[in-house]
């Protein structure tokens, strides 16, 4: 299979939220100025309609993504590729890292390889802000409710998404992410819920195991050098500590902000490994027990993980990796003390349960 043209020509890219979309013909050409109704417009809609779901919205918006992610990054590493078949759709699970840019990452491996993109399943409180919610249709995501209701109104919401996912399945693959809300200590760890939720679709006299075979789940794990959010999750962890929800300096994880100001700290390495599909287990939690140690096995330690590491256990760290720690450190030097141990604490977390 060829790989899918790119809907961008020029190699002048900038931030998403710094670019306008001229259209001409099938070409879109950045500009300085960004007009987020440019790209409602590119894809037949007004911002202020309802949007209906369309498969080749989610491509062309993620061609969009997809483009910026390999000019932003020094380099996206892929790995497993070739577990994706071409004869049915799959299911996605990966580790959480960040909101917007796991999924991307997910479709930008899946549109340099020839695939089509992936509908993704994300919170409904990302829905809650208007713009937000049009560009998430947009990208064809489908809601995982979260808030507030009764159990019974839970229960319905989750068995309606997961015939959703069912639907989707006909047409797209199908990103999820392995627990409700990002890995914000850098240890990532499945939430069996994830297939308790897929497998509410299932007939109902089959066992949730022999339905979740049928499914050909594949494992993927996501690896940043740098974590876009690192300092938002620092802050994070630091209202949690004390006790403080409504912390000045704290910024609210789903706003626009946040993301835009995840997005403008891309930078270095990433690396994705799709495994092959889970194999049948006798419960669900054989089955998150493959997840986990697919995301363990293949999870990229990188030279920022290395150096945390040996912070964090008051190790000298090596002469040729100073540049690391200088980065590492100008990285959290904005965060009062205790948020800059849990940003550097996140990245040793992640070498001690990788290695």
């Amino acid at each position: 299979m060829q790989p899918s043209q790119a809907l961008f020509k020029s190699e002048d890219i900038a931030l998403p939220d710094a670019i306008t979309l001229d259209i001409s013909g099938n070409n879109i050409t950045p500009a300085k100025g960004f007009k987020i109704e440019s790209l409602f417009k590119h894809l037949g809609h007004s911002k202020d309609q309802p949007i209906p779901y369309q498969s080749s919205d989610v491509t062309a918006f993620m061609s969009f993504f997809s483009h910026w992610i390999s000019h932003k990054f020094q380099e996206v590493m892929i790995e497993g590729i070739e577990h994706i078949s071409t004869d049915r759709h799959h299911i996605f699970i990966s580790n959480h890292r960040d909101i917007l840019l796991d999924p991307a990452l997910v479709n930008h491996a899946l549109l340099s390889c020839g695939y089509d993109a992936a509908r993704s399943v994300i919170g409904s409180n990302l829905m809650e802000e208007e713009t937000m919610a049009s560009l998430m249709k947009l990208a064809g995501c489908m809601e995982v409710p979260r808030g507030n209701g009764s159990i019974r109104q839970k229960f319905n919401q989750l068995k309606g998404l997961s015939h959703e996912i069912q639907t989707a399945l006909q047409h797209n693959n199908v990103w999820i992410a392995q627990r409700e809300g990002r890995t914000k200590n850098g240890i990532d760890e499945t939430n069996p819920a994830i297939f308790k939720m897929i497998a509410m679709a299932k007939p109902n006299q089959m066992p949730n195991e022999l339905f979740l075979k049928t499914q050909s789940i594949i494992p993927i794990s996501i690896s940043y050098q740098w974590d876009p959010s690192d300092t938002h999750k620092a802050l994070d962890n630091l209202a949690s500590d004390i006790g403080e929800q409504n912390l000045n300096t704290r910024i609210r994880s789903d706003t626009i902000l946040h993301l835009i100001n995840s997005l403008d700290r891309c930078e270095g390495k990433i690396k994705l490994c799709f495994g092959a599909p889970l194999k049948e287990s006798s419960d669900i939690n054989g089955m998150v027990q493959q997840l986990d140690l697919h995301i363990k096995e293949h999870y990229c330690l990188f030279d920022s993980h290395k150096v945390a590491y040996n912070l964090t256990q008051h190790k000298m760290v090596p002469h040729d990796l100073a540049p690391i720690k200088e980065k590492l450190l100008t990285r959290s030097a904005s965060l009062p003390f205790t948020a800059q141990n849990h940003l550097i604490q996140s990245y040793a977390n992640s070498y001690t349960s990788c290695s």
